[in-house]
């Protein structure tokens, strides 16, 4: 069948657009991080955490919503995520934008730097060979868990030929119906490639953004800039994340964004400003989608940011 093929299909087509992929996700980000230059956030770890939460707000939604209305092509695709990109780097750059992007730049440069001591320059090392391992792993070998045999890749593999949603009987448990927001993330590079090739490098990508959520929760609870990245690359270096970064298992997508979501929930706690408000709520809507179960996590942050929001209620109504 047409699902065997793509399951079994480790190199892109020659009819692929593969070559596009990296370009276009590099642009979106890009975009995204303009519009933050743009956003009011308090430092330069803020931008990198939301400017990714956004980018893969972009990547899952519009292919959800493509595939909803059976109308996922890659030329659909690519058309409408460098058109949204385009309107958001259009935003971003009005009034002198460009020139706040340069500056900000050296600035987000000197803020890398600082936290280069001997022992995260060991562990960055470190991070850098087990990520080289992990995309090595990823080019080479199939999929291989067996939840991901199961049902987080193949209702996407369906989605991909049929052009549109379509429920397969691959549910462990009848309330559950797949693919969730984030087996899109695993849609992006199989829909451009038309193969199982850079599948499982996804969660790597994901892995990265956790090692700035942690640095900035270590911010937040004051600790020092050195020590936080410590913390941060620990957290990659983690057996299970390592495990989880080069297959289709979504635990460490979910455990991430509520990272993020705790992190600019706490955020808004302390500082009530509505830009981390946002953000929050954008990556809470993703985790919801990610997995049931995150609702409970969802109303563990609440205290956050109801009472804030309750005491303000006029200052943001107005706003």
């Amino acid at each position: 069948s047409d699902l065997k093929v793509i399951k079994n299909r480790r190199s892109p087509r020659k009819d692929s657009m593969s070559f596009l992929l990296i370009p276009i996700t590099c642009f979106i980000v890009f975009s995204y991080y303009a519009l933050c230059l743009r956003i009011h956030f308090l430092f330069p770890r803020d931008r990198f955490i939301a400017l990714f939460i956004f980018s893969f707000a972009q990547i899952i939604l519009i292919q959800f919503l493509l595939a909803l209305w059976g109308g996922l092509y890659l030329s659909s695709l690519i058309f409408l995520n460098l058109s949204l990109s385009l309107m958001v780097c259009f935003f971003a750059i009005q009034g002198g934008g460009h020139k706040k992007i340069l500056s900000t730049l050296k600035e987000d440069k000197t803020c890398i730097r600082v936290c280069f001591t001997p022992e995260n320059k060991f562990l960055l090392l470190l991070v850098f060979f087990a990520s080289i391992w992990i995309i090595l792993a990823g080019i080479f070998l199939p999929p291989r868990g067996v939840d991901d045999l199961t049902y987080h890749l193949p209702p996407i593999y369906q989605a991909i030929q049929k052009h549109r949603l379509e429920l397969l009987p691959v549910e462990l448990k009848s309330q559950f119906a797949f693919p969730f927001y984030a087996e899109f993330l695993f849609m992006w590079p199989a829909i451009f490639t038309h193969s199982q090739q850079y599948v499982d490098l996804v969660q790597l990508f994901i892995a990265l953004t956790g090692i700035l959520t942690v640095y900035g929760l270590g911010r937040y609870m004051k600790i020092s800039k050195d020590v936080s990245c410590l913390l941060g690359l620990l957290f990659f270096l983690s057996p299970i994340v390592l495990m989880q970064s080069g297959c289709n298992y979504i635990d460490l997508i979910v455990g991430v964004f509520f990272l993020n979501s705790l992190y600019f929930a706490l955020m808004f706690y302390r500082y009530q400003k509505l830009s981390y408000l946002y953000v929050s709520a954008v990556s809470m809507g993703l985790m919801i989608g990610m997995k049931y179960t995150a609702l409970m996590l969802v109303l563990f942050l609440q205290p956050f940011i109801i009472p804030k929001l309750y005491k303000r209620r006029g200052h943001f109504l107005a706003y």
